[in-house]
Parts: C-alpha cells; structure tokens; sequence
C-alpha cells in the first residue's frame, strides 16, 4: 500500500508490527518489510490510515514488502449528518466523528447545548426534562419555560443555591473553577436541592435571569455572606432598623438561569 503511510516503525517481527498499528488510532494496515537491515535483524512497519478496499490503485505490488489490512466497517455502516468514520484496529471496530449539531452511535440523532435550541429543534415545547451536549459529555437539566421578568422564552439552570449552606459562599472555589457539583439536581427544577451544571462555564447566552425564592415566593436578589449574618448565602439581610420592614435576617433559596 503505498501512499497513505502515516508513520514508520522499527521492529524485529510480525506480531511487533500487529501491535504497533493497534497503539496508532488511525492505523487500519500496514506494509511489513520482508528484507532484513543489518541493524539487528529489524524490520521496516509502515502503518498506513487505510485499507485497500476502495482504494485499489495504490495497492501495489513490491516483492520486499507484504501488505496485511483489517477489515473496513466505514464502507459498509449507515453513518448519517455528514458523519466521518475512522475504521481502526482498536478492537472497538469503527469511530464515528459527528458533525456540529448530532450525536449517537452513527450520527442520527439531534444535539443540542441549551434548552432554547431543544425548543427551537422542537424536541421539548413545554417546561421539563431534556438532555443537553457540553464538552461531549449529556447531561440531563430541568428546562423552564416561561417569563421570569426577563423575557418569554425557554430558560436554562446553571445554578441552585441553599442560602443555608456555604456550597457557594463568595470565597468558594465553585464560583471560578470548572467543576460541576450535584449533576443530577440539574434535572429536579425550582426545589431546595443544589446544584452546579455544566452550562456554568459552557453555554453561550444573550439573557440571564437571577431569582431568589423565600417562602414559596420568588423574589429577584442574591446574598452572599457577610455581616450580619457570614453564613447567608442567598437571601435577604439587612440591620438597618429605619427601613420600611426593619431588620431582616432571612436565607432563601436562589437560582440562575440562561437564555
């Protein structure tokens, strides 16, 4: 085979050259020198990111080489989207690279990254579960539809927090750091569980609503520690007793979404 030799090994025999093609995740043949250097009886290993089928022509005839090919599943298997198959000799078989936008087994199946994309690819219309692409990995989130004050429209969670707990106090690592906590509270909607999604750090938007809920009342507003009070986290505080509703010491649950 010639003309698709992606990278040259030396080995001492066969099984060597077998075993080199399989650490090379492209590799699919290769091309074995039959001749010996006189370095240490060792071998030329050609490995080459094709096979001879549909590829013909450049299976060539040379007496000091002998060419072995696996089999190639790319010709045969139903990719779909504009898919890119990589046959290996991994024994996994195959590798499909799907384009922007799908995902699953041979590229059938609609991707998306927002539940504003879910709804305009028309796999949700309505507030609930939907499974969402971020760094290649799904991830399960709660879609909210509706207007919280910022807008019509289907919303995403980024973040729940328990104004009791210091999970996001303001000196948290959570608020820099790329490191999602409690992925399956993603999926539970306005409740009192937290959560830190994917979406923190992955998803663009043009939309961000910010809402706090006390009392089974939302309200927009977030806490975060601090006299008097250094373990609210989210909530209300205030100790001025002048104001309208006096002092106020009173944690709450807050949320974060994205559109």
């Amino acid at each position: 085979m010639v003309n698709h030799v992606i990278r040259v090994k030396d080995v001492k025999n066969k099984e060597s050259c077998e075993i080199q093609c399989f650490l090379e995740p492209n590799c699919v043949s290769y091309n074995l020198e039959r001749i010996l250097t006189e370095i240490d009886g060792i071998h030329k290993c050609e490995l080459n990111d094709v096979t001879h089928e549909g590829n013909n022509d450049d299976l060539v005839e040379d007496e000091n080489y002998y060419y072995r090919g696996a089999e190639n599943v790319c010709l045969t298997n139903p990719y779909k989207n504009n898919a890119t198959c990589h046959s290996g000799n991994t024994g996994g078989g195959n590798c499909c690279l799907c384009t922007a936008g799908f995902k699953g087994q041979i590229c059938e199946e609609v991707a998306v990254s927002s539940c504003k994309e879910a709804y305009e690819k028309k796999l949700i219309n309505s507030s609930g579960g939907a499974t969402i692409l971020m760094d290649s990995i799904e991830t399960s989130v709660f879609c909210h539809a509706g207007d919280f004050g910022r807008g019509d429209g289907f919303w995403t969670p980024v973040l729940k927090i328990n104004g009791n707990k210091r999970t996001f106090h303001y000196d948290s690592k959570f608020w820099m750091n790329k490191k999602e906590y409690n992925l399956p509270r993603g999926l539970t909607g306005i409740d009192q569980e937290e959560t830190k999604l994917l979406t923190y750090w992955n998803t663009s938007f043009s939309k961000i609503c910010l809402g706090m809920k006390i009392n089974q009342q939302l309200r927009i507003g977030f806490g975060t520690g601090g006299p008097h009070d250094d373990n609210n986290t989210c909530g209300i505080d205030t100790s001025m007793a002048l104001l309208d509703n006096g002092e106020r010491h009173i944690k709450g649950m807050g949320y974060i979404f994205v559109q």
